[in-house]
């Protein structure tokens, strides 16, 4: 695995929080609503190209500030380099909350892992 900087844990909450706040104002998630509560789903983040993982810990953050009850599972660590089509990690669980983390949970894995990307080179 990579060699990877851990972020403080508070920070991690506080930025996570403001990019759902910012994400989910005004109106909440609406199709999240829509849904039945014990529809559940499973989902992989996969890369669409080659570079390095970060973020990893603010998606965790992101799903459980939404609902502890969503699981995820990394393949990749942060610090790992991925090729396209590679799976990083899969989350799974009560479908609401994993729609509307879904948004957040990619916009920081994608730009921490392009940030990382552009570093290592």
């Amino acid at each position: 695995m990579g060699g990877a900087f851990e972020c403080p844990r508070p920070l991690v909450r506080d930025v996570v929080r403001r990019a759902l706040e910012e994400d989910l104002a005004p109106l909440g998630d609406l199709t999240a609503a829509l849904l039945p509560d014990d529809a559940t789903c499973q989902a992989r983040f996969v890369a669409r190209s080659a570079g390095v993982v970060a973020g990893t810990v603010c998606v965790e953050e992101t799903f459980a500030q939404l609902d502890r009850a969503v699981g995820l599972r990394w393949e990749l660590a942060d610090g790992d380099h991925v090729a396209p089509g590679s799976v990083i990690g899969t989350v799974e669980g009560p479908m609401a909350p994993v729609l509307t983390g879904e948004r957040t949970a990619l916009n920081l894995l994608g730009h921490l892992s392009g940030v990382a990307t552009t570093t290592a080179r």
